[in-house]
């Protein structure tokens, strides 16, 4: 609250890009430092980047984090589409197809 009242309940407002460099800089800062590699193609040269997981982190992670989480608790996908304002349900299906927890879990309730 203090905060919000310190910009009058009308919070600045930043750049994704900039954003993105804060959320890199907070995750070398609390040690978010384990290697990760991450395989991208080019035609069929494939191309491996090793970076610390705080390098690789985004506002886009964190949302896919929140979609696959929600999936995985059982939240109907349209009603993730709602809050994450997905115009495409399509799109959320991929996040769906990511999650083993989910198939594991569903499994297990029916």
């Amino acid at each position: 609250m203090p905060i919000l009242k310190k910009y009058d309940y009308s919070l600045p407002s930043i750049s994704n890009q900039k954003l993105n460099d804060y959320l890199k800089e907070l995750g070398e800062e609390v040690g978010i430092d384990a290697t990760e590699k991450i395989v991208r193609f080019s035609g069929i040269k494939e191309f491996v980047i090793k970076n610390p997981k705080f390098k690789f982190m985004s506002s886009h992670m964190g949302r896919m984090t929140f979609v696959t989480l929600m999936l995985e608790k059982g939240v109907p996908i349209t009603i993730v589409q709602k809050l994450t304002q997905h115009s495409d349900l399509r799109t959320l299906l991929k996040y769906e197809s990511h999650s083993q927890n989910s198939l594991i879990n569903s499994l297990r309730t029916t």
